[in-house]
């Protein structure tokens, strides 16, 4: 039986923006979070309010935007209907809520994107 592709879709539209498989999502840390399901913040149960990717397994999309904008920062859109779904920032450091981690500086906001759960 063939593994199931998760489809991350914009939420306004319902295009698929990337797949799981293809661009995993990370937490705040970096590390892979598991298909479908949400990260929670350190140190509590609160879900955090967006996803992480990579920037060695971003989508060619994103990948186009972020070259336009020569790798400083920006929003992402959705390449069909135009509604924002994230931003990325290559310049500026935040730190995780910890105090300890840095993000991955591409973010999507969950509530802009339909997220399957398992």
């Amino acid at each position: 039986m063939p593994a199931k592709i998760t489809e991350i879709k914009c939420k306004r539209c319902r295009n698929v923006l990337f797949t799981e498989e293809a661009s995993p999502s990370l937490t705040a840390h970096g590390q892979e979070i598991g298909i479908g399901s949400r990260n929670t913040r350190c140190n509590s149960d609160v879900p955090e309010d967006c996803l992480y990717l990579a920037e060695d397994s971003m989508p060619d999309w994103i990948h186009e935007v972020v070259d336009r904008e020569n790798w400083i920062k920006g929003k992402l859109h959705c390449p069909l209907c135009r509604a924002r779904i994230g931003s990325f920032d290559f310049v500026s450091q935040r730190k995780c809520n910890c105090g300890q981690f840095i993000p991955p500086p591409i973010r999507i906001i969950y509530s802009k994107v339909d997220v399957p759960h398992r």
